[in-house]
Order: structure tokens, then sequence, then C-alpha cells
């Protein structure tokens, strides 16, 4: 059975990522991928394998009324996301005997960023939100911006699990009396 504390946590971090992104005009909101990264990355941690498609949903579904002309792709992109997360983290095994592996969530996440950025790109020129460009000046700095963000998300999102919230979502201790 899953502990309502972390759904409640999962639920809201899906609800701040889709109310920051809905506001804010769709290729700025891409600047800030290391905001996503950190808290689909806790919500992994926090429901383990399907926990970032989860909150992924959530934004989606927040995201999509406030992105009209991108509804659906807004959707897709943040399902894409969270499953890439939860994908990744499972196949690098992040969490070990309730520990993070802060390596491996940053390879996580860096992969994940990257594949969602050219994806995404890719699909808004394909759906004709946008117009093509030549390869080094679009997607080498999707490449970059990608890397550093999903480094930057795994760094933060280990840390932040470490020293804020593992201790508030660890198992109740129930006396025996």
């Amino acid at each position: 059975m899953v502990d309502s504390r972390k759904l409640i946590t999962a639920t809201l971090f899906g609800v701040v990522i889709g109310v920051v992104y809905g506001a804010i005009p769709f290729e700025i909101g891409d600047s800030l991928i290391v905001f996503e990264a950190i808290l689909l990355s806790l919500s992994y941690i926090l429901l383990g394998p399907g926990g970032a498609t989860y909150t992924g949903i959530i934004n989606g579904l927040v995201e999509t009324p406030l992105q009209l002309s991108f509804g659906p792709f807004a959707f897709g992109v943040a399902l894409l996301y969270g499953v890439l997360v939860d994908l990744f983290c499972s196949i690098f095994k992040v969490t070990y005997e309730g520990k993070v592996r802060p390596k491996r969530l940053v390879a996580s996440l860096t992969l994940s960023t990257i594949i969602v950025g050219v994806a995404a790109t890719y699909a808004f020129i394909a759906f004709g939100f946008g117009t093509t460009a030549p390869f080094l000046e679009l997607y080498l700095p999707i490449l970059v911006v990608g890397a550093v963000s999903g480094t930057v998300g795994g760094v933060l999102g280990a840390r932040l699990w470490d020293r804020n919230l593992k201790h508030r979502f660890a198992p109740v201790q129930r006396s025996s009396n």
C-alpha cells in the first residue's frame, strides 16, 4: 500500500510543475527544465517505479488547460519525461536498500532530459509549431542544456532527498506494546 503522504507530495509536485510551466511561455519553460527534473526525480524516489510518470501525468493535466494552443503536445511531453525518468532510474537502479545513488540519478536525469529535449523539439517542428534550423544552431544547444540541466537536477534531487526529505518520509516506527 502506498503511503498517502508520499502520494500527496508527488501529486503536489505535479501540480507545481504544471502551474509554473502553464503560466510561462513554452519557450521560457524549456530553460527551466532543471526544476522539473528535480521534482520528477524526487517523485521516483518517493513512489518508486511509476512515481515520475504519475507526477508527469498530473503535470500534464494541470498544464494542458493553461497552454491551450499546445495542450496535447504539452501533455505528451510531460508524460514522456516522467516515463523516461522512471525508465532510466529503474534501469540504473537509482534506489538500493533505501538509499539513493547520486551518480546513477544524475545519469538517469541527464539521459531523460536530453531525449525529451530533442524529441520535443523535433515534434514541435514536425507539428508546425516552429521552424527548422541547422543542427548546430537548434539541437546542439538542446543537447548541452539537457546535459547540464539533467546533471544539476540529479545532484540537487539527491541532495534534497538526503538532507531534507529522507527523514520526513522514513517509515513510521510503531512500538510493540
